[in-house]
């Protein structure tokens, strides 16, 4: 994500809880108090440069580390693991990799077990998330027995223009918003990938898409250019992962467009 903003979350209340509370949507900066959380997203929705500016923040009170680096090196040899505040980015990623589901997460509690229980912080995708299951077994090793678990909120105006500024200016920032609006692929404004993937085809190229279809499919091909092959269980064809990306944008944008703020109900 070019030009790094702060990014907002909406705490996702406990089943013991009122499910009808409305909770204040707050930067991850006012809850770096907080013994340990999970944040959860979309694809591409800011999880990781997230995690990486407030471990950069915290500057020596903290460890940014994958879950596959955690899971995967041996624990002797990475001394600036402990007594730190752990930023464990990816927890979707090794279960994506993983027939039982299960594994991944237990290993990555095992983990932090073995590491004296230390404050820690867990990025996952919303869809690779089990809800109430997951927390409560998190909670028996976090450091006060308590896990929140949060979920990024789409970009606001002002982060969209944010962003915007810092690839094209601030004059261009404010046309391409208003252009987007026209054309009706608003939608694909509030996740900062396809926001920045958007930003790259149509300055890359010099001119809008002449329709949405057009601009869906290059802004997919921009998404497969820049991939990241290691969450292929195996190969596919260009052609293929544009098609199936594809989807995943139409979907994003229809859910964004209808105003549907992101909110997950945990299992019960």
């Amino acid at each position: 994500m070019n030009g790094v903003v702060s990014l907002r979350c909406t705490e996702i209340p406990p089943p013991d809880r009122d499910q009808n509370c409305q909770d204040v949507p707050q930067t991850l900066e006012a809850l770096r108090s907080v013994s340990a959380y999970v944040l959860l997203g979309d694809p591409g929705s800011g999880k990781t440069t997230a995690f990486k500016a407030e471990s950069a923040a915290l500057g020596e009170e903290a460890c940014f580390v994958t879950a596959r680096n955690l899971l995967a090196l041996d624990l002797e040899s990475h001394p600036e693991w402990r007594d730190k505040t752990l930023f464990i980015d990816g927890l979707d990623e090794v279960r994506a990799k993983s027939r039982n589901l299960s594994q991944p997460f237990e290993n990555v509690r095992g983990r932090l077990d073995a590491l004296g229980k230390p404050k820690f912080r867990i990025s996952c995708r919303v869809a690779d998330w089990l809800g109430s299951n997951d927390r409560e077994h998190l909670e028996i090793v976090s450091p006060d027995s308590q896990v929140k678990v949060l979920c990024l909120n789409p970009l606001s105006e002002s982060a969209i223009v944010e962003i915007l500024n810092c690839r094209l200016g601030k004059d261009r920032a404010l046309e391409f918003v208003a252009t987007a609006r026209e054309r009706g692929v608003d939608g694909l404004l509030a996740n900062p990938q396809s926001l920045t993937m958007l930003a790259t085809v149509v300055d890359r190229d010099h001119r809008w898409p002449s329709s949405r279809l057009e601009t869906f499919e290059r802004a997919c091909q921009q998404l497969v250019r820049e991939h990241n092959e290691e969450l292929s269980i195996q190969p596919f064809s260009a052609t293929v992962r544009t098609t199936c990306l594809g989807t995943v944008f139409r979907h994003r944008c229809l859910n964004l467009q209808r105003n549907r703020h992101t909110r997950v109900q945990e299992a019960g």
